[in-house]
């Protein structure tokens, strides 16, 4: 549990940090860095800033510049704040010290030198200082602010480039020249905003709080009411205002040396005695010279004022110092108290022997009374201070539910509490009732004490006067509009007293009483109570609800409530004779049985056992007690450890019931009866609870019988008030319990007592009740087993120097109250909103475990500036069996993921399930990659809203499932939580279920470290943007508040590379900490499906999820994450009207970033669309080449050859037909190799001249191929083929693996995906449903990255290619020489075809070409030699003697030769067109 707060506390922590950043308004800088250390020079502003964000300090140890030893290596340490992400520049040292921090932040951007670096100080200091560059050009353009803390002494900004670090960055030679620092960016100072940051109260101011109070404040009160209560009454009577002061001094002069900021001297601590307190509260700090002085005398009670200064908690407590009672009188004989008062004075009391032996007689005789004004008096105060400290509690808790602003908070206490106490006539709904009607009268901690509205009301002589101080997270007491400008919260301080109080033993002055206590005021908790808490169920008035049972402890925002606010001692007299005399009687063996107690059991050392007591009383439902036990009965001698009253508890003369239970089952009952509906409904945790018994008596009487004699626990406990006319009032306290651990020393002498006790109750007819859960145990005391277990969560110290400490209960509970709130920490962060409505909330732990959740949600929305204002509007009215039938299924991926792949396997999957007329099924793809990279934010919202349409349904649709698929891009990426908010006030409906797809290799760049160490930029490439690349598809994407399962693409089931099973590894450990709560399902790129095992799991995730409006019904965990980390509940947007949500979508833009700024950071999408078609194995070639190491996986053949259509004509003998069509079909495949083989040897002759290009440098000179640049560069590619049609020639390299593999002859279409691991490539097979859509087209999916790449068939009708046109996105870290490379390599990949040829003419035989013709027997056979010529062997003669080559009748030969190979050429040609 503390893990999880103090992840949620440094997140908010970085939230303040991160709002003062913006993107869009020109008011604040665009980041913050801070560069602490000697690449700093040590400046504070920045080691603060370490220290606040990482170290988690607060107070002076904050402002202190010195680091722990333990964080020492965080002093190199630089990085840079942005609205939605963290760049850190650190070592491996650096980052296993922060890893429980750091993997909990959405969108971390690490630059992590390496193990060899790190060795080397010159090495390291030289990656240090390239990387700080690298982040700055990536993160922040030219031009924009950079926030920076200026030291104190420097004369101007420009002082800065003073700092080492800030000096490299001007160095021509490291990474690239970029000028000064300075000039480049638009500094400003940010000390000033630092400070007010610094003083806000937040997570970890509010845990050093809650430390305070067990570690300093709680012992030292404990001191001082031990100074109050001295050994006997005539000594308390001499204990000076100084004595009990003085340990409130002393940890006031502590917490002064420790305080941060100014002490008001005002605030010191005070403690008055009866008629003083009339002073208390007049004028501020300003008290008689002389008050320490005082002594406490006969007053009746005294008034205790403290502060801690270093942590600004103050407090106000009154206490009695006389009871008003006398013990339970003794009925005996004359002769057994001559022996009574013997064996008392036996025991060396002096005192005692002192005392007159008139007042022994009456105190013997029972005659002793008190003196009737001076008990009213008493009653009267306490009364008042009862009626008082419950209204303060009760009234504070509804009022900070209610309100975010402090001023109007305080108005509404102030008011409410006057007409509480005043009796005066309350508006509905403002003071006597909440908003929801519930009476406060009517709850359960008031109607004990029979409080209403006429009960104690103030008379006209009686002034109420409120107290109010607001204070800052170090103490200062602040205005009102310096609590504005730290977002609303602060420390409270509010003390109510009673002023003009008659007291008749003080005459004429009046007293006064008082109580006061620090409040820690959310300014978002009234927000989070009316929209979180507006699903629980509220109740009438006088409802007999369990939840209308309030605690006191449980309001989630008082801070000083363990201090005890109720102590009465014994005063000197009566009060004490009559006490000592009860005593005296109890140690005498004749005496006990006569009081009904049995005879004493003996137990060593003083006899006396410390047990933890409840009772029904809401003001003391718990206490340690100091008890002997007897065998009929028990004597409780001290209460927390100060004198009282005894309180003998006899069987037989008090008790008329008794149970017996295990600890386990008796809080299971209370758990069951008084927890969140969420815990009935889910369960009880599994907990490990310590073994023991708890003993429940219920004492005898009626529920309403006012005239009936106390019983022992009203006579020792503050039960009485009047109603100021002289007749009091009490409620009916009937319940006592013990707990006994089996742990504690005390377990075997109670053990024994038990046996004598069961014998006691046979005799006596008194039920006991033994056993398991069937045996049901009062209300009242399974109330008070919560409010304990409440008390012991704290950690506070026990207010009684008991002598079985070490032992005691609240040891072994307190490791069972921490395992349930631990185990169920995800559901209570949600559900503790609810008690703003109930009011409280019924569990242990509710105080502090409740204000510690309540502020960390509070704080996270004021942090992410998340206005629920924007939410107020009336819900559309829909219908509600729609909407709760309706399943929103999210699959989100980066791309290159596999996302695209899984996405059409998973809509096959998702229709499958709509199997009648009652159920639909929809598809909604979204690739952020097809936007232009100058696309503004208004294109992004367009696009969103014109693929976001959601069909209308018929009214006969009982169950409607919405599958969206999104494909996130490097240049418009939304973070996830952002995206989920969209989508559900685009689609009215919130996500069910949200998977996320991670290739975790592919954004391993650990083996891409070594090239950006010193080198520059012409010799590496920019090299901007890897380490966003791995940000964006790794942090982001796992977090807790955005994915419920989490698919992850692991390589090693095919290939069993370990490099990708240590980078699946790494991740899982990231998990535990990032999303521990995540459903993982393991992908291969052979198989991107997922088995019907893990979509049970995706659908059963989804139904719970469905409609789960009700913060007492959380679907899934992503649903709480979201609410901590700052945002509304998804079923909050989907409700939202047109108007609202369009409203609450512009808030988007204008609250925080939207998008990461990729301006400069070197990620770039190259859109690669084919002027005509490419060719299939060209293609793959490519991939191939840049992505060296990839293993393809396809589904699809890569060499086809196109069957003829056109049917060769001639004979009807089908004989000759099937011959002339064999030898067609022969034809057409060596006209498609000889295609192929052409176009092959052209793509490799482009492909070997360009990867010699070179990359040129500023200077003219050749460096680096840019083709290894290109291959370093880019990091995944995916998009839609076309493929070829025609008879399959599966290649010897594809590996056809799914039922797709035989492609038909109306394949032409695949879709290709994949990333710096794998690639893929899918074929779009048709569907017989969709036919319409692609009736003779099929197209595949190639998704690629580094490790493997896929190529699949996707069906037709998947909708995945809807819309898009074919062609390939390449996303990586590419420059312009880059992307021009990768141009011209797809550009070689167009399909290569063989021209036509031209029909030949005579012109176009040549002389060889003759000679050619003229000896081929085809032709010269045919004609015969014209007269007078012949042939001679070498030539032709005529009669004349002439000789010459050619024939004379050449030209008749060339005319038969043309005629047959044109009629070839006509054939040649009409086979091309063919194909």
């Amino acid at each position: 549990m503390e893990n999880y707060f103090e992840r949620a506390n440094f997140l908010n922590r970085l939230g303040a940090l991160q709002r003062m950043c913006s993107d869009h308004d020109k008011n604040f800088p665009s980041s913050l860095l801070f560069v602490p250390g000697q690449d700093g020079r040590n400046n504070k502003g920045s080691v603060t800033v370490l220290k606040y964000l990482f170290c988690g300090s607060v107070l002076k140890d904050l402002f202190d510049e010195t680091v722990e030893s333990a964080f020492e290596p965080l002093e190199e340490i630089v990085f840079l704040v942005k609205a939605t992400s963290l760049s850190v520049i650190w070592s491996h040292e650096m980052k296993a010290l922060l890893s429980p921090l750091m993997d909990s932040v959405p969108f971390l951007i690490e630059y992590l030198s390496t193990p060899e670096e790190e060795v080397e100080i010159d090495l390291l200091q030289a990656r240090k200082c390239a990387d700080f560059k690298r982040m700055m050009l990536e993160s922040v353009c030219d031009g924009e602010g950079v926030g920076i803390p200026i030291p104190i002494g420097y004369d101007d900004i420009q002082d800065i480039e003073s700092w080492p670090m800030l000096q490299a960055f001007a160095l021509d030679h490291v990474y690239c020249p970029t000028g000064f620092f300075t000039a480049r960016y638009n500094v400003a100072d940010i000390t000033a905003h630092l400070e007010e940051i610094f003083r806000t109260v937040d997570g970890y101011y509010v845990e050093n709080a809650i430390r305070t109070m067990n570690r300093s404040i709680g012992p030292h009160m404990v001191q001082a009411i031990c100074m109050l209560d001295a050994s006997s009454g005539e000594q308390r009577m001499r204990v000076s205002a100084d004595d009990v002061v003085g340990p409130l001094e002393i940890l006031y002069d502590f917490g002064e040396m420790e305080a941060a900021g100014t002490v008001d001297a005002t605030t010191q601590p005070v403690v008055l005695f009866g008629p003083d307190t009339a002073q208390f509260g007049a004028v501020a700090g300003a008290y008689p010279t002389g008050w320490k002085d005082q002594l406490a005398g006969k007053a009746l009670h005294a008034i205790l004022e403290g502060c801690e200064p270093s942590s600004g908690l103050r407090w106000c407590r009154t206490y009695f110092l006389q009871r008003g009672r006398t013990a339970a009188p003794v009925d005996v004989s004359d002769d057994l108290l001559a022996t009574t008062d013997a064996e008392y004075e036996d025991n060396g009391d002096e005192t005692y022997r002192t005392e007159s032996k008139h007042n022994n007689d009456l105190v013997a005789a029972g005659k002793v009374d008190i003196d009737h004004g001076l008990a009213e008096s008493l009653e009267r105060l306490e009364g008042l201070y009862v009626k008082l400290l419950l209204a303060l509690r009760l009234v504070v808790k509804i009022a900070f539910a209610r309100h975010s602003d402090v001023l109007e908070a305080g108005t509404e206490v102030q008011r409410k509490l006057d007409a509480l106490m005043k009796g005066t006539p309350m508006e509905e709904g403002s003071a006597e009732t909440d908003a929801e009607g519930l009476d406060i009268f009517s709850q359960e901690q008031w109607a004990s004490l029979r409080l209403d509205a006429a009960t104690l009301r103030l008379r006209p002589e009686e002034q109420l006067q409120v107290h109010m101080d607001c204070l800052n997270a170090v103490g200062e007491i602040v205005t009102i509009e310096d609590v504005d400008d730290m977002g609303g919260s602060c420390w409270t301080y509010i003390r109510v007293a009673v002023h003009g109080i008659h007291v008749t033993p003080y005459g004429k002055n009046p007293a006064t009483v008082a109580v006061g206590d620090t409040f820690l005021f959310s300014s978002h908790r009234s927000a989070l109570a009316a929209h979180v808490g507006g699903s629980v169920a509220t109740h009438s008035s006088g409802s007999a609800h369990p939840s209308d049972r309030l605690l006191l402890q449980g309001d989630g925002c008082c801070i000083t409530h363990p201090l005890p606010y109720y102590r009465s001692l014994l005063g000197a007299g009566a009060e004490e004779q009559t006490s000592r005399r009860l005593l005296a009687c109890t140690k005498s063996i004749h005496m006990s049985s006569t009081l009904g107690l049995g005879k004493p059991l003996d137990y060593t050392g003083t006899g006396l056992l410390s047990l933890t007591v409840l009772t029904d009383h809401p003001v003391m439902p718990h206490f340690e007690a100091e008890l002997r036990t007897f065998t009929e009965g028990l004597l409780v001698e001290k209460i927390d450890g100060a004198s009282c009253l005894p309180l003998l508890m006899s069987l037989g003369q008090h008790v008329d019931r008794v149970w017996t239970v295990d600890t386990a089952d008796c809080l299971a009952q209370a758990s069951k009866l008084f927890a969140p509906l969420f815990l009935k409904e889910r369960g009880l945790p599994d907990i490990d609870v310590p073994s023991g018994i708890i003993i429940v008596f219920r004492l005898k009487g009626s529920e309403d019988a006012e005239q009936d004699a106390l019983n022992p626990l009203e006579r020792s406990l503050p039960l009485i008030g009047s109603t100021g006319t002289g007749a009091t009032t009490t409620g009916r306290f009937r319940h006592l319990a013990l707990i006994v651990p089996n742990e504690s020393r005390s377990s075997s002498a109670v053990s024994s007592a038990l046996s004598h006790w069961r014998t006691a109750l046979r005799m006596h007819d008194v039920q006991e009740h033994r056993g398991g859960q069937e045996v049901a145990l009062p209300d009242a005391i399974l109330r008070a087993v919560l409010s304990l277990l409440d008390f012991w969560s704290e950690g506070v110290p026990n207010t009684v120097a008991a002598t079985d400490t070490s032992s005691s209960s609240s040891t072994s509970f307190e490791k069972l109250s921490s395992a349930l709130v631990a185990k169920s920490a995800q559901d209570y962060l949600t559900t503790a909103l609810s008690f703003a409505k109930v009011p409280t909330l019924q569990i242990p732990g509710a105080g502090y475990y409740a204000l510690k959740c309540v502020h960390s949600v509070s704080d996270a929305h004021r942090v992410s500036g998340f206005d629920f204002a924007s939410l107020e509007a009336t819900p559309m009215k829909k219908n509600k069996k729609n909407q709760s039938s309706t399943e929103l299924i999210v699959l989100v991926g980066q791309a290159g993921s596999g996302v695209s792949i899984l996405s059409t396997n998973l809509t096959t999957q998702l229709k499958a399930t709509a199997t009648d007329a009652t159920s639909a099924f929809h598809a909604i793809s979204i690739d952020f990659s097809e936007l232009p990279e100058a696309a503004s934010y208004e294109a992004v919202e367009q696009f969103l809203a014109h693929c976001l349409v959601r069909p209308k349904q018929s009214a006969a649709v009982e169950k409607e499932v919405l599958f969206v698929s999104v494909v996130q891009s490097a240049v418009h990426y939304l973070p996830m939580q952002r995206l989920m908010t969209l989508l559900s006030v685009k689609l009215g409906v919130e996500a069910s279920v949200v998977m996320s797809m991670l290739a975790p290799s592919s954004l391993d760049i650990a083996s891409h470290k070594d090239r950006y160490a010193s080198k520059t930029v012409s010799e590496t490439g920019h090299g901007l943007g890897h380490e966003y690349w791995q940000a964006l598809g790794y942090t982001d994407a796992v977090q807790g508040a955005a994915v419920d399962v989490l698919l992850l693409v692991d390589e090693s089931a095919s290939s069993g590379a370990d490099s990708t099973e240590s980078a699946a590894a790494s991740l899982r450990r990231h998990l535990a900490v990032a999303n521990p709560t995540a459903q993982i399902v393991k992908l291969s790129p052979n198989h991107l499906r997922l088995d019907q095992e893990s979509l049970d799991l995706v659908l059963s995730i989804s139904q719970a999820g469905r409609g789960s409006s009700s913060v007492t019904q959380v679907g899934t965990e992503r649903q709480a994450w979201w609410t901590c980390r700052g945002g509304p509940r998804g079923d909050q947007l989907a409700q939202l009207p047109a108007e609202a949500a369009a409203n609450y979508v512009q808030s988007l833009r204008t609250v925080r970033l939207d998008t990461p700024a990729m301006v400069g950071t070197g990620l770039t999408a190259v859109h690669l669309q084919p002027s005509s078609e490419w060719n299939l194995r060209s293609v793959l070639q490519t991939i191939q080449l840049i992505f060296p190491s990839v293993k393809l996986s396809s589904s699809v053949a890569e060499e086809t050859w196109k069957v003829p259509a056109k049917q060769p004509t001639g004979p009807t003998d089908a004989r000759t037909r099937f011959f002339k069509r064999v030898i067609q079909l022969a034809k057409a495949k060596v006209m498609c190799a000889r295609q192929e083989e052409e176009g092959s040897r052209v793509y490799q002759q482009t492909v070997g001249r360009l990867s010699k290009t070179k990359a040129t440098t500023s200077n003219g000179k050749a460096a680096e191929d840019v083709l290894q640049r290109l291959i370093r560069g880019v990091r995944s590619v995916h998009g839609i083929l076309q493929l070829p049609t025609g008879a399959v020639v599966v290649h010897e390299s594809a590996t056809p693996s799914s039922a797709h593999s035989k492609l038909h002859n109306t394949s032409n279409k695949a879709l290709l995906e994949g990333n710096t691991h794998f690639a893929v490539l899918r074929a779009l097979t048709p569907s017989s449903a969709h036919s319409k859509l692609h009736n003779t087209s099929n197209k595949a999916l190639l998704e690629g990255n580094t490790h493997f790449a896929v190529l699949r068939a996707l069906p037709a009708g998947s909708g995945v290619d809807a819309g898009r046109t074919v062609g390939l996105v390449v996303h990586g870290v590419l420059g312009k020489q880059e992307v021009a490379l990768l141009e011209e390599l797809f550009a070689a990949c167009t399909q290569f075809k063989l021209h036509p040829k031209a029909l030949l003419s005579a012109e176009d035989v040549g002389l060889a070409e003759r000679l050619r013709v003229q000896n081929m027997a085809q032709y010269s056979s045919l004609f015969e030699l014209p007269g007078n010529w012949w042939f001679d062997g070498q030539s032709y003669v005529d009669i004349s003697g002439t000789r010459r080559p050619l024939r004379p009748d050449i030209d008749k030969l060339v005319d038969m030769y043309l005629v047959n190979e044109n009629a070839k050429i006509v054939e040649y040609n009409a086979m091309l067109k063919e194909i």
